[in-house]
């Protein structure tokens, strides 16, 4: 037992290091030794470019990821996508020009998503390969294949790409300039939201997926709409405690990201997905995500400088739509095994037929 959770702790660090590559931009934005060691990053649509070339390496990843995953095995992606990311980092270091720069983003993005596919994978025991057609084959395969992908674009599309990898943007809308004050409320924010996702974690059976979806949608809602007004107040009035609200609202808004839109969307879309889909199914929700988060990289830094508060407005109206579908759409999980899982989805033609197979393959083995 102890080899077996230090072996899944293993693959859970190869699916944590996407996170950590995903905000290292971020990080990088508040310090202006990044923008003179490569020039033309200041230009919000270069930045833009450069913020999403890893999510375009993540789009590209769709196809290769689950094959390799299917054909070689996990552990073979994982080996494969880790000298990726090495050699992707490793190139980082020696960029001297933009496009290269670029260009190594963009391998690790490749690399960062097929080793999450892979790694995810692998912590649910797979154990059979299907076609991409089966994603569609049944009315259960459609239903959770619209919810992997709605449930992938909604991670992404609540601004919380903004904060992610914009911040220092949205710091200087509200007065804050100061390259080490800005770095001050980056680095207690990532602390922040650390020590969050470790306690959210731990609710996902205590509480349930969807109430959980529920309570983190509606506190952003509310908080997105208090960011929005402070936002305003400054803008027009240059009030400097409507400028501080809006970093302790941030700070509340991307709480209720972290307990929700952090620890369970991946969580969710393995448990509806069947074994032998399963690969196929976090493929399509990874790639839903990246190409969400590819759109927003390339938008939001140019948003918020045209626009600047006014663009939260379509996030208020986004999160509502958001709501809605968690309250309609997204069936409760909490306690059931999978093969329950499979019965909120499948009909019952498909129901008996799994468990007159099931019954034949035990009436073979023995047991």
């Amino acid at each position: 037992m102890r080899k077996l959770n230090f072996l899944l702790l293993a693959c859970y660090i190869g699916a944590l290091a996407n996170g950590y590559i995903s905000s290292l931009i971020s990080n990088l934005t508040p310090n202006p030794r990044y923008f003179e060691d490569i020039q033309g990053l200041s230009h919000p649509q270069l930045l833009g470019l450069v913020t999403a070339a890893q999510s375009m390496g993540c789009v590209a990843a769709f196809f290769p990821a689950p094959w390799l995953s299917d054909k070689y095995g996990c552990r073979v992606g994982i080996i494969f996508d880790n000298i990726g990311m090495i050699a992707g980092f490793t190139g980082q270091i020696f960029c001297t020009r933009f496009d290269q720069f670029l260009g190594m983003r963009i391998l690790v993005g490749f690399s960062s998503i097929s080793n999450t596919i892979s790694s995810s994978t692998l912590l649910v025991d797979l154990n059979n390969t299907s076609g991409w057609l089966a994603l569609l084959a049944t009315p259960g395969n459609r239903k959770r294949l619209v919810l992997s992908v709605a449930i992938a674009i909604a991670t992404q599309w609540v601004r919380n790409g903004i904060i992610s990898f914009y911040l220092t943007p949205v710091l200087r809308t509200v007065g804050i300039t100061n390259s080490l004050h800005q770095q001050g409320i980056n680095g207690g924010l990532q602390i922040y939201v650390w020590l969050l996702a470790c306690g959210a974690a731990l609710l996902c059976e205590k509480a349930g997926r969807r109430r959980i979806f529920l309570t983190s949608t509606s506190l952003m809602l509310a908080f997105m709409v208090l960011i929005t007004i402070c936002s305003v107040l400054y803008s027009a009035t240059g009030s400097a405690s409507a400028g501080y609200a809006v970093i302790v609202f941030l700070f509340i808004f991307f709480g209720g990201y972290i307990i929700g839109l952090t620890p369970i969307p991946i969580l969710y879309v393995n448990e509806i997905w069947p074994s032998h889909l399963r690969t196929k199914g976090t493929s399509v929700f990874s790639v839903s995500q990246a190409v969400s988060i590819t759109f927003n990289r390339f938008v939001n830094p140019v948003a918020i400088d045209k626009i600047a508060w006014k663009y939260y407005l379509i996030y208020i109206g986004v999160l509502v739509a958001v709501i809605n579908f968690n309250f309609f759409f997204v069936p409760e999980t909490k306690g059931l095994s999978l093969e329950q899982i499979s019965g909120i989805f499948n009909q019952y033609k498909e129901l008996l037929s799994n468990c007159q197979m099931s019954d034949e393959r035990i009436g073979h083995e023995g047991y």
